[in-house]
């Protein structure tokens, strides 16, 4: 979703951009698939601020873990 680099220089905007395209997306699945999405789905809407490098990545790792435990 984004690099630590990005919270400098308007990163924080730039990174509920990225959630909005993954929000608006055909993969994206939906805010009640897993904590990951929700969490994505609340960035867009400006209703969660991401401020710090490791929450992208807990975000799409939850994510990941959900989608891969739904396909086994």
């Amino acid at each position: 979703m984004g690099k630590s680099t990005l919270l400098e220089n308007d990163g924080v905007k730039t990174i509920q951009d990225v959630c909005q395209e993954i929000g608006n997306s055909d993969v994206y699945k939906n805010p009640d698939f897993s904590a990951g999405d929700r969490a994505i789905n609340d960035c867009a809407e400006g209703n969660l601020e991401i401020t710090n490098h490791p929450k992208p990545i807990e975000f799409g790792i939850n994510h990941h873990i959900e989608l891969t435990a739904r396909q086994l």
